[in-house]
């Protein structure tokens, strides 16, 4: 069994124009036959977000485009919502808040299904709060704009895919 392609964006990808990234992540994922989970539970703009990547991967040729908004670890345990990232050959995980993502997932079905898919070789792609996620441990929150030292930034657990590795997108 082989691992998956990881794509971390740090984030504000090219959604409109070019789509460089995210066509990529539609070509690695199967293409035409991409079955994509689009997870927006960190993105403050809740279904809207999962809809927004809906038209445009499915503008960059995926057959299927499924959004996944969960608002509790409740609905992590949902048998659609697991079934769907299990089925998945591109699970996307979008931006906005690191902490809630990671709260809200983690530990849950839902978050063993995107490990389990990664592991038998979906890819998995995040921007912003869905690239520091990828990490065992995420840079949770910290300081902008300060000199950097020691206690500044904050860790927590991040969905592990990948380990031995910490995403500081954009702080």
């Amino acid at each position: 069994m082989t691992e998956g392609h990881v794509i971390v964006i740090g984030g504000a990808e090219d959604k409109v124009r070019e789509r460089v990234i995210l066509a990529r992540f539609i070509k690695l994922a199967g293409g035409h036959d991409a079955r994509i989970a689009v997870i927006s539970t960190a993105s403050s703009l809740g279904p809207l977000a999962g809809e927004m990547y809906r038209r445009v991967f499915t503008e960059l040729g995926a057959s299927e485009v499924h959004p996944i908004h969960t608002i509790n670890r409740a609905q992590c345990s949902d048998p659609i919502a697991v079934g769907t990232v299990r089925e998945a050959t591109g699970i996307f995980l979008t931006g906005g808040n690191q902490l809630r993502l990671s709260s809200t997932i983690g530990g849950t079905p839902l978050a063993h299904a995107i490990t389990r898919r990664h592991r038998e070789g979906a890819v998995v792609a995040g921007t912003s709060a869905g690239a520091s996620a990828m990490s065992t441990h995420m840079v949770a929150f910290g300081a902008s704009g300060a000199t950097p030292k020691q206690r500044m930034v904050q860790m927590a657990a991040g969905l592990g895919i990948l380990p031995g590795v910490i995403v500081d997108q954009h702080f």
